[in-house]
């Protein structure tokens, strides 16, 4: 394989480790315009579709690349993987799992035992058994884990595909000493492949839930939390003490480690955004950057009045950023609603990459307190998190006494442009 096709994929597996679903499609429909008979390429493309949750465009996309004829077992079982991920697709997963449809399950489960007994691979025989036990046939699901289990023993590959398969196949043969084992051994690896864990976490979870097992035992295995983050600025007319800085950004920290914060998505504003931001990056989190209007604009209007250090800050953020987007990438024009936006935008896709991932949505804020304005900057990026049924964790902010009039420079911040 030549540098550029290792590049590529090496692309690739960053971005389905991280979950970024989105950007994995883009990249595979990029690659496959320059390699259009790369099955890899066509297999990350169909993968990305059925997680965008485009299910019935992903299958057909699987037939339509001819990837059912392909001699690579993983490759193949993704039918019955899409499969799988139809029959739940219209189904309320806050009801018990005993109560679904047991017809839903029969295809997808058909089709991994199929996939199974051409391949005698651990991955489809441990799906298949799942499956089974949600269509409702418990027999031939503890036949197939038991054979899920002895082969996953077998297996000298990458450990945590095996581990996550013991684990699996014990629970369903309900032998639990051995699926707690498992779980602490599985959990010792992967760590930064999210997605991964993730689907274990959420089907290890549907059996606990449907053999009535406590799903505690799953802990280790639970993704990281994805974050928005917010706060109040600290400008020129605005200014925060070099030890409070230190201070506020020790807090942060302790809180990005103590809540498992790893997927961070907000703005770089001067002052608490980016605290937030080189907090995730030191802690080998991924940060996603989303401006409000085009970078070089956004600098001058919202990081360098606060000095030039923090415009150093700010570039060194996004040269580490997983991702940066923008509202628009024109100039500011005085149009506030940019900033709004562009909170908004950022809160949604830390909610959809925290549905994704399976895992815990969460706002962390630095914040004073002050219950007096609504309308603009954290106070309202508080009430819109919360207004959609998610947490809210308060960092208090430093005292900041403002300076006069006749302290301010030309390059100031305008205090009435938003606040801080």
């Amino acid at each position: 394989m030549n540098s550029a096709l290792e590049k590529i994929r090496a692309d690739l597996v960053a971005v389905q480790r991280a979950g970024d679903y989105l950007k994995e499609y883009d990249l595979a429909q990029a690659a496959l315009e320059e390699h259009p008979h790369e099955e890899y390429f066509k297999y990350c493309a169909v993968l990305a579709l059925t997680r965008c949750n485009a299910k019935q465009r992903a299958l057909d996309t699987f037939y339509a690349y001819k990837l059912h004829k392909s001699h690579d077992e993983y490759v193949r079982a993704l039918e019955a993987r899409i499969l799988k991920d139809i029959a739940f697709q219209n189904i309320d997963l806050s009801t018990p799992p005993e109560q679904f449809d047991p017809k839903k399950f029969e295809t997808a489960a058909i089709t991994y035992q199929r996939e199974f007994e051409r391949t005698r691979g651990h991955y489809s025989a441990v799906n298949a058994a799942t499956l089974y036990l949600l269509y409702g046939q418990p027999e031939k699901s503890s036949a197939l884990a038991k054979q899920a289990l002895l082969l996953a023993k077998q297996d000298d590959g990458p450990p945590y595909f095996s581990l996550a398969t013991q684990a699996e196949a014990s629970l369903l043969l309900h032998k639990l000493d051995d699926a707690i084992q498992a779980i602490s051994l599985a959990a010792q690896h992967n760590e930064k492949n999210l997605l991964t864990r993730a689907r274990t976490f959420f089907q290890l979870g549907l059996i606990c839930r449907y053999l009535h097992i406590d799903v505690n035992i799953l802990a280790p295995l639970l993704p990281e939390t994805v974050i928005h983050y917010c706060g109040h600025a600290f400008y020129n007319h605005h200014p925060i003490s070099e030890a409070d800085e230190l201070k506020l950004a020790h807090q942060i920290e302790n809180v990005i480690a103590e809540k498992h914060c790893a997927v961070a998505y907000g703005s770089l504003m001067a002052g608490s955004d980016i605290l937030f931001a080189e907090a995730i990056l030191k802690q080998g989190g991924e940060l996603n950057v989303w401006l409000p209007f085009g970078k070089e604009n956004f600098n001058a209007v919202s990081v360098h009045p606060a000095g030039a250090q923090w415009t150093k800050r700010f570039h060194t953020c996004l040269a580490n950023a997983n991702t940066v987007s923008y509202v628009t990438e024109s100039d500011f024009l005085g149009d506030e609603s940019l900033f709004y936006l562009c909170s908004n935008v950022a809160m949604g896709m830390a909610i959809m990459r925290a549905n994704t991932l399976n895992t815990k949505a969460l706002q962390l804020v630095v914040w004073n307190q002050d219950l007096s304005n609504r309308s603009r900057g954290t106070h309202s990026n508080i009430l819109k998190w919360q207004s959609l049924g998610y947490h809210s964790e308060i960092i208090a902010s430093p005292n900041v006494v403002p300076r006069s009039n006749q302290q301010k420079t030309q390059h100031d911040y305008p205090a009435e442009r938003r606040e801080p």
